[in-house]
């Protein structure tokens, strides 16, 4: 990722779960010993244990607040999670002698955005993919043969409202350059400006592709791919609303999200501003309007039949006839000789 991306992923919290059930969770003490450390009686306990805890991002205690996205208010709490990580006994004790603490032990963030939408709770979160299992081991009780019970069940994966496939993307992709009304969000529209990535999945996972930059539609290796339906994965996008936001993001099957903050920004005020000093409300615009909206979208044009098998199929048809032209402009193919290889 370029210093210009922001990942965030997307969890579903415990269904019994409410807001102030959160904050109780967020107060607790998350510490845990250092097991390799343990008969190592010298050392104190700070040398011996991984400090790890949740604060307030902006006040002296969690607070729940509420934001307006898009004409409806959203309720949400923002926390900074702060977790430690650390080399392992082989390289964490030399000669049988632990590493000064400094040298052995890293201090780590995330930050975080536990906000409430149709009745359930999530939490948003800029976490590297490497980095989730840790986060949720140690902030979130999932450690195993340690969990904190009280935070009961998380899903990272197949989430409610936040998981899409292949099908969608092709219908996104489909889209560019138009003005799409979304039918759960007051009718708002948005614009789906570009296109700018796909990434795609031959057929029994042959092998695996990704085009980037403006205008992909039009490149030959993106254009292949989908017009042979290969399996797509990760979708990069140019979504635009007049006066709300800017967004470029990078999305994946689990909306997963890397939003180019270099070129995104969200409305704030009377102005746009930089999506680093709105992170919460651009994190909430994503997650509580834009993917819910797309997706009642694209549940509607499917139970009416505006988009359907034979829709994908003949815009599927329109990309591999766009390929077939370029390649035969490109390399000088008339007519009479397609005619001689086609049956």
């Amino acid at each position: 990722m370029s210093r210009y991306d922001t990942r965030i992923e997307i969890w579903g919290m415990d269904r019994n779960l409410d807001l102030n059930a959160i904050i109780n969770l967020l107060n607790r003490n998350y510490d845990i010993p250092i097991d390799y450390l343990t008969n190592f009686e010298r050392l104190d306990a700070n040398e011996k244990t991984l400090h790890n805890s949740w604060l307030p991002s902006n006040n002296r205690n969690f607070l729940i607040e509420t934001l307006e996205i898009a004409g409806r208010p959203i309720e949400c709490i923002n926390a900074i999670g702060q977790y430690e990580d650390m080399l392992g006994p082989q390289r964490g004790i030399v000669n049988g002698t632990p590493l000064p603490r400094e040298v052995r032990v890293f201090n780590k963030s995330v930050n975080a955005v536990f906000f409430d939408y149709e009745g359930r709770v999530y939490c948003a979160l800029d976490a590297s993919s490497s980095q989730g299992g840790r986060i949720r081991s140690l902030l979130f009780g999932q450690r195993r043969g340690n969990r904190i019970e009280e935070w009961g069940t998380l899903e990272f994966k197949n989430i409610d409202f936040y998981t899409i496939d292949s099908r969608f993307f092709y219908w996104v992709f489909s889209k560019r350059g138009q003005t799409l009304t979304l039918p759960n969000q007051n009718n708002s529209q948005i614009n789906v400006v570009d296109i700018s990535a796909v990434s795609q999945l031959a057929p029994r996972n042959a092998y695996d592709s990704t085009s980037q930059g403006a205008n992909i539609l039009e490149s030959l290796q993106a254009l292949s791919g989908l017009g042979s339906n290969q399996s797509i994965y990760n979708g990069g996008f140019y979504f635009q609303k007049d006066n709300l936001f800017n967004m470029f993001l990078k999305i994946d099957s689990n909306c997963a999200c890397t939003i180019d903050t270099g070129r995104s920004n969200i409305k704030n005020g009377n102005d746009f501003d930089l999506i680093q000093n709105n992170f919460t409300k651009a994190v909430l615009t994503i997650y509580t309007f834009l993917f819910p909206g797309l997706k009642a979208l694209f549940n509607q044009e499917q139970n009416s039949g505006q988009w359907n098998h034979a829709q994908e199929s003949d815009q599927r048809k329109q990309w591999a006839l766009e390929v077939v032209k370029e390649l035969c402009e490109e390399n000088n193919i008339n007519i009479r000789e397609l005619q001689q290889i086609i049956p």
